[in-house]
């Protein structure tokens, strides 16, 4: 039962058809023209615009784990069409952070040499139709059917031989050549693959589609092979355990037993990838007993016909239970646009606008009926605070995340069942309507565990259904009146909800920034803010806007720019404009008026962010020129204009998550804003785990009733964390706020 309640998800990129063309002597004249022809525009394509695309999915979300390429790596199976692909299938892996071990490829009909053994083709192709089960049989290495003379089998293999060797050879990857111990002698591979991220193995199952083609007319005459399916997608007798993948390279329905292999991969995969059809689709195959997930992949590159089958690739999220059984498949869709750039592409699917399709498999769908009759969102989520988090932990979630609701729970010092205790947080988070997108946001980065904030996300998708009125969308914050201290006592340790403010507030580089912001200070300002992508910057965004918004003393009115557009992430001036434009709900004609009525009433915060609040990520020269091109243009172009006319100055927040390689970007960055007229820059440096100086200061300063055993413990904790190779900001803060969150309810004076 825990298996079938375990989240786990699988990340493939998945490429197809890449027709790559070299220039020989040999050719004719008219080959030669077509590769000059599109040289250049295939560099447009596959070169830095993918690349960047890849990084940038690489930084902005979890990791790739594998790349299947589907088949037609080259033109027409030339050795030298390989090397060249060499050097670009190893460039698109660096870029995604994928090793060469974890890259699985299969022959399409454009990797065989044609030219090669044709009269024993014709004669196999011409037995392919009449006799199925004898060839399959034969290349499975029994006797050879009547009238086929046992040579054809080897020169039928050897047709592919470059592409075999290509793989085996420069790729490194001779294990997944034919031949494997046990397996289909002749035909295809099966990899297992163990990665840390998941409770059991990953199957690839390399499957030939393309042994027998030949010519344009391959429809219909290619066979896959029942030995070949039955070899490679079962365990003997017995189904593989875990996920299992196979690749095609040819859609079924384009084989002469693809009915038949159909059934039997309906049985022994849980999803089959393939190309050749240039046109991405995702469907289910089904009949009255079975079920196959189908995804094809556009083609990477279409030269000759780029006007009809557009240049396309997927990235697909496969969410799996703890015995790799699949519940659902997030599939991104892109496409290349014309005007030069890779974009999220919507479309191919009604149902995915935004080039992004949530596909619930079978078992997925009877999972949320099973689901649905295990009560509302709060129920289910009493459920998760009890396996989640002990009765201490509990209360200090509630303690931050829903404060009203921490004097209806039992007093610490008194011994509470824990499902009791879960029950009662969440019954009385239903009954006083605490709960909000912020309440579980909060609630996922706490679990800190990557299984358990889907399985957060899975209760917020829940909560928003059953209470659709209370998840709308908030209207444009008024002006915040801070609340006296008769008002709301707790006042200011309820705007430090965040645990990191132990750690926030005596940090030099942004006490800078809150103190020139919460002062009388009327100086328009842009602040660069940036830190490595361990150091949880958007925890600090968050701790800006609640501060410059409540807690200071003059509160801001805050406006997010978010960096994704409808289909793309924004790059150019003029991208990073319109998202300006859509944050403010204005044209470009009235962007300066709306900028005056939003400052009227008191300063204006702009926070440049990812959607969710997080900081910008995947930043590169252009992209970092482009939105500097854009404030410069666009909001320092209007304060300009405005002048003294505005009543109250604008702050420009640019928060930055970077890995140490690209931390460079931040500098050019800082140069370009440099040339603004009315902002002024505040590069501050690079947020970084702060010493133990530092948080002593805040410790003394914030809690005076701290003794030496206090603060010795608290030492203990940062000497730890930081000798962590992942110690982040959030885990300090965490870990001290446990001492410190004693010491405030209990009146201890002492850990020790």
């Amino acid at each position: 039962m825990a298996a079938r309640q375990e989240r786990h998800r699988l990340r493939i990129l998945h490429l197809s058809d890449l027709h790559e063309r070299v220039e020989l002597g040999w050719m004719n004249d008219e080959r030669k023209a077509k590769v000059r022809a599109h040289a250049a525009q295939r560099h447009r394509v596959l070169g830095s615009p993918l690349q960047r695309v890849l990084a940038e999915l690489r930084a902005n979300a979890r990791p790739i784990d594998l790349v299947c390429f589907t088949g037609d790596v080259a033109d027409w199976g030339l050795p030298e069409e390989y090397a060249r692909a060499t050097a670009r299938v190893t460039a698109l892996l660096g870029s995604a952070g994928v090793p060469l071990d974890r890259f699985f490829v299969i022959p399409g009909n454009h990797d065989i040499q044609r030219t090669q053994a044709e009269d024993a083709w014709r004669e196999l192709r011409k037995l392919a139709g009449v006799n199925h089960d004898g060839l399959s049989n034969w290349m499975a290495g029994m006797s050879p059917p009547y009238g086929v003379t046992p040579a054809w089998r080897e020169a039928i293999a050897a047709r592919s031989a470059a592409f075999w060797r290509w793989v085996a050879t420069d790729l490194g990857r001779a294990e997944l050549a034919p031949g494997q111990a046990g397996r289909h002698p002749r035909l295809g591979y099966r990899a297992e693959l163990r990665l840390p991220t998941l409770p059991f193995p990953v199957h690839v199952i390399g499957l030939d589609s393309a042994w027998l083609a030949g010519d344009d007319h391959d429809m219909g005459r290619l066979l896959l092979s029942r030995p070949q399916v039955d070899l490679l997608s079962m365990d003997g007798e017995s189904p593989l355990a875990g996920f299992r993948l196979a690749l095609v390279h040819h859609p079924l329905s384009q084989l002469a037993d693809g009915p038949a292999c159909r059934r039997l991969l309906a049985d022994s995969a849980d999803l089959l990838l393939h190309g050749h059809q240039h046109d991405p689709i995702a469907e289910h195959q089904a009949d009255a007993d079975r079920d196959l997930a189908v995804v094809a992949a556009g083609s990477l590159y279409e030269g000759d016909e780029g006007d009809r089958w557009p240049n396309s690739f997927h990235l697909i999220d496969a969410l799996l239970d703890g015995e790799g059984r699949p519940f659902r498949y997030d599939i991104d869709f892109w496409g290349w646009s014309p005007a030069g750039h890779w974009f999220r592409t919507g479309a191919i699917y009604r149902a995915a606008p935004e080039g992004h399709l949530t596909w619930w498999t079978p078992l997925g769908l009877e999972r949320q009926r099973e689901e649905e009759a295990m009560g509302g969102w709060d129920t289910q989520l009493a459920r998760f605070l009890e396996s989640a988090f002990s009765p201490r932990e509990m209360r200090m979630w509630v303690q931050f995340s829903a404060r009203a609701l921490a004097g209806e729970l039992p007093p610490e010092s008194q011994p509470a069942d824990k499902a009791a205790l879960a029950r009662s947080i969440a019954s009385g988070l239903r009954r006083r309507r605490l709960a909000s997108d912020a309440l579980f946001d909060g609630l996922s980065r706490s679990v800190g565990d990557a299984f358990r904030s889907q399985e957060v996300e899975r209760l917020h998708a829940l909560w928003r259904k059953e209470e659709p009125e209370s998840a709308a969308p908030p209207l444009p914050a008024p002006v915040v009146t801070r609340p006296t201290p008769m008002d709301d006592p707790d006042s200011k340790r309820g705007g430090e909800a965040l645990h990191t403010s132990i750690v926030l507030d005596r940090t030099v580089p942004w006490r800078t920034l809150l103190d020139l912001c919460g002062k009388g200070d009327k100086k328009h300002r842009v602040f660069l803010v940036h830190g490595s992508v361990d150091q949880d910057v958007h925890l600090f965004i968050q701790r800006i806007q609640s501060y410059l918004s409540v807690e200071c003393g003059r509160q801001h009115v805050v406006l997010k720019v978010e960096q994704r557009l409808d289909t793309t992430t924004a790059r150019t001036a003029q991208e990073w404009e319109r998202a300006m434009l859509r944050a403010a709900g204005a044209a470009k004609a009235t962007f300066k008026d709306t900028l005056s009525q939003r400052a009227a009433r008191a300063p204006l915060l702009i926070c440049f962010t990812r959607p969710g609040g997080h900081p910008l990520r995947g930043l590169d020269e252009v992209s970092a020129k482009g939105l500097a091109d854009g404030v410069v243009s666009l909001l320092d172009g209007a304060l300009a204009e405005l002048g003294r006319t505005l009543k109250n100055p604008v702050r420009i927040v640019l928060p930055i998550e970077h890995t140490p390689a690209d931390a460079g970007v931040v500098h050019s960055l800082a140069l370009k804003l440099q040339g603004a007229r009315r902002l002024q820059l505040h590069q501050l440096p690079e947020l970084r785990f702060p010493p133990w100086e530092e948080v002593e200061r805040h410790i003394k300063d914030e809690h005076p009733a701290a003794d030496a055993g206090i603060v010795a413990a608290c030492r203990e904790i940062h000497a730890s964390i930081e000798a962590s190779p992942h110690r982040t900001l959030q885990q300090l803060g965490d870990a001290l706020h446990c001492v410190l969150y004693r010491l405030e309810t209990s009146g201890v004076a002492s850990t020790r």
